[in-house]
């Protein structure tokens, strides 16, 4: 019995010993990172100069046709041509108005049927609510890119609080402007496939491509 004793007590003993050794070394240091983490940077989707300008805005138009109302026109929805913005009464307008003031050196005009149909319309853009600027004068007509995106690249950036899209008449008696979109930005955004070179032992972003 007192053997026992002596045995569990000398066990004891080397287990205090072995934890007071590995207490007093110093940890192991963490294998430095061999790769860099993805996405170093946010998208530059997601950055204000690629988001649209006109994000929070107040809509507001002339009037529209049964169930196609002017909030439509501001909804993100550029691909859905059963949700748009049309009145039958001319001048027909639909106004968005932004809780500050904010510059943009791009709009983009989405419409449904593209074509087919020629509209009488302008874009301007006020800072103040009064003095209005023209962005883009068609008062004589014009007839929209097939593709149904109409992309204005602006001569140099404006500022302003709000937005106004008039359309004076169509080339189709009877019918309303179709407008599924109307947007905004702070650069143009250039429709292009871009790239470049690089190598594996560097990280890269906007900033530092090639």
């Amino acid at each position: 019995m007192l053997g026992g004793m002596k045995r569990i007590s000398a066990l004891v003993l080397v287990l205090l010993l072995v934890k007071s050794i590995c207490a007093a070394e110093a940890p192991l240091a963490p294998f430095p990172a061999r790769t860099f983490p993805y996405e170093p940077r946010s998208p530059l989707l997601t950055q204000p100069d690629y988001v649209d300008v006109l994000r929070g805005a107040t809509v507001t138009a002339s009037g529209h046709d049964d169930e196609q109302r002017p909030g439509f026109v501001h909804d993100g929805e550029v691909g859905n041509t059963v949700m748009f913005w049309t009145s039958k009464v001319f001048p027909a307008w639909v106004k968005l108005e932004l809780p500050e003031v904010r510059a943009i050196a791009q709009v983009n005009l989405y419409v449904r049927s593209p074509g087919t149909r020629s509209y009488n319309y302008a874009i301007e853009a006020s800072e103040d609510g009064a003095t209005w600027t023209m962005l883009r004068d068609a008062l004589a007509g014009e007839v929209l890119p097939s593709s149904g995106r109409l992309e204005i690249p602006l001569a140099a950036p404006v500022r302003l609080r709000a937005l106004r899209l008039t359309v004076t008449g169509t080339s189709r008696p009877g019918d309303g402007p179709y407008v599924i979109e109307l947007a905004a930005f702070a650069r143009p955004t250039v429709q292009a496939l871009e790239g470049a070179v690089g190598d594996l032992d560097h990280q890269y972003n906007a900033d530092n491509v090639p």
